[in-house]
């Protein structure tokens, strides 16, 4: 396997954990009984894509709240 093809893979692992992470925090939401807005589904999208960081997540969602 080359240095590529594990780069690739690794990074296909990043993501399906974004992913899954975004898909348990809405889960968790919708259990508790709220809807995520569709700018924070917009941004929580942006993380599970690998567009943005974890930090850049968190503070885009503060910025959101005035925080």
């Amino acid at each position: 396997m080359t240095q590529e093809q594990v780069d690739d893979l690794d990074r296909q692992e990043e993501l399906a954990r974004r992913r899954d992470a975004v898909d348990f925090a809405r889960v968790n939401c919708e259990l508790e009984g709220l809807t995520m807005s569709e700018e924070h589904r917009a941004l929580f999208d942006s993380y599970a894509r690998g567009e943005i960081s974890l930090e850049d997540l968190g503070k885009q969602v503060d910025e959101i709240y005035g925080i």
